[in-house]
């Protein structure tokens, strides 16, 4: 399974879930799961309006910033993601990188 699968996958998505919202990232919304992770996988370097304007420029293949998400939406987002999300998705990553050799 590749990255963009495994982000996909309703395994990740359980681990994803702050147990405090066991519904997050049911619906789908401008800002789905496998989004919220990607961008902030990035690196941000920049504000994070900066960076969601580039990243969903990037996305809708435009050279052009695009206003698709909001700062709110994202800290919205992210309050909902798991503290455990982003090492489970490390930990995921390393076994597949030691599987591949």
């Amino acid at each position: 399974m590749d990255l963009a699968a495994g982000l996909r996958s309703a395994e990740f998505l359980q681990t994803a879930r702050h147990p405090e919202h066991p519904t997050a990232f049911s619906r789908q919304r401008k800002l789905p799961l496998p989004a919220l992770v990607a961008l902030m996988l990035t690196g941000m370097r920049m504000g994070i309006q900066a960076e969601l304007d580039v990243y969903f420029g990037h996305l809708q293949g435009q050279s052009r910033l695009l206003r698709t998400v909001s700062e709110q939406a994202f800290a919205q987002a992210r309050a909902k993601l798991s503290l455990s999300a982003i090492a489970s998705l490390n930990d995921w990553h390393v076994a597949r990188g030691e599987q591949d050799g």
